[in-house]
């Protein structure tokens, strides 16, 4: 074998051996790409079920609140009548006005705690709300990542098929400059 062959086939070797690297590399970062985006994925997946827990619980505290203030407005209106009731008896017995004002007192003190409790589920219903927007946010901004990415993804993989497509044409003139340069030798 000629020189120019010998030198020829260790160009072909080492052209097999970079396409061979550049083939791995391209699928070591196919499978990286690949691992990215399935956690983005599972994290995206997780976040919704985490906001239609959320949802779920706000709207359990919800129906608590609204039942909550239907007994304390029931609350409230039998206390009205009792107040009515005892104010008509006091002029009758005056001895039972101090008791029944003690009782009086407590019963508005039961309405303060309930109105005080019902304040503290609001702001909770609020602080879940403005959970929700946060968890909503951050759905949005991964999915603003995972587009990205998906675009970076293919650019990338559009870059593959190009530089492919220039190596096989590189191996294919080198392939006919092969058999030229043999033809020419086997002429001479």
């Amino acid at each position: 074998m000629s020189t120019a062959g010998k030198v020829l086939s260790v160009l072909v070797a080492l052209m097999m051996l970079v396409s061979i690297y550049l083939l791995s590399m391209v699928s070591q970062l196919n499978r990286n790409w690949g691992r990215g985006i399935e956690t983005v994925s599972a994290q995206i997946e997780e976040t919704e079920q985490q906001v239609r827990q959320a949802n779920a619980d706000a709207y359990a505290i919800q129906k608590q609140v609204v039942s909550e203030r239907q007994i304390t407005d029931s609350q409230l209106r039998s206390l009205k009548l009792r107040v009515e009731d005892l104010e008509n008896r006091v002029s009758l017995l005056k001895e039972d006005q101090v008791r029944l004002q003690l009782r009086l007192d407590d019963e508005e003190t039961l309405l303060a705690r309930t109105n005080e409790t019902i304040a503290g589920r609001e702001q909770e219903q609020a602080e879940l709300q403005a959970r929700v927007d946060e968890l909503n946010t951050l759905r949005d901004r991964l999915a603003s990542e995972n587009a990205d990415r998906m675009g970076q993804l293919s650019t990338l993989r559009e870059r593959l098929t190009t530089l492919l497509a220039e190596n096989q044409e590189l191996l294919q003139q080198v392939a006919s400059r092969s058999t030229e340069s043999e033809a020419t030798e086997t002429t001479e």
